[in-house]
């Protein structure tokens, strides 16, 4: 029988998810939020729509599950806008946005500040790559992908 090759999700390694996810949404937990680029304004597509369904399954996987805001593909319209400028030149990116719920250690901490870089890794080879064969030789990556956490104290 021939080997099945391992999934891969951006890169991220393998954590013990017994210290990643909540058993029982109650009490003190840590929620992570993230924020992904899906497409800059006028300009083009960052992260695909598969690289999103990507990403969900990889936080499913590792948590058990998520919240996100849909792709483009799925709305009429964007959920999320964010806007900023270089230089004089305003930009504008919608967003998906997910939240996870970890159990309050450092492990879960560790696993973001990993996902964090390997996701702005991944935009600034493949998702350049792609860009670049298809004529947009501007895009050099993402600089920051923002990704937040909080402690909650679920009800």
């Amino acid at each position: 029988m021939p080997k099945r090759k391992r999934k891969t999700f951006f890169g991220q390694s393998s954590y013990n998810r017994s210290k990643l996810q909540v058993q029982n949404l109650r009490g003190e937990i840590y929620k992570f939020s993230i924020l992904i680029p899906v497409k800059e304004e006028g300009r083009w597509e960052i992260f695909s729509y598969q690289e999103i369904e990507t990403l969900a399954e990889l936080l499913d996987r590792d948590f058990g599950g998520s919240t996100y805001t849909p792709p483009l593909e799925a709305t009429q319209h964007p959920l999320l806008i964010g806007r900023y400028r270089i230089g004089k030149e305003k930009v504008t990116n919608t967003h998906v946005r997910f939240e996870v719920y970890t159990q309050p250690n450092n492990v879960a901490i560790e696993y973001f500040q990993e996902l964090k870089e390997n996701l702005e890794n991944y935009s600034r080879q493949v998702i350049v790559q792609r860009l670049q064969e298809s004529g947009h030789a501007t895009y050099t990556g993402e600089e920051q992908i923002l990704i937040e956490y909080s402690l909650a104290i679920i009800l």
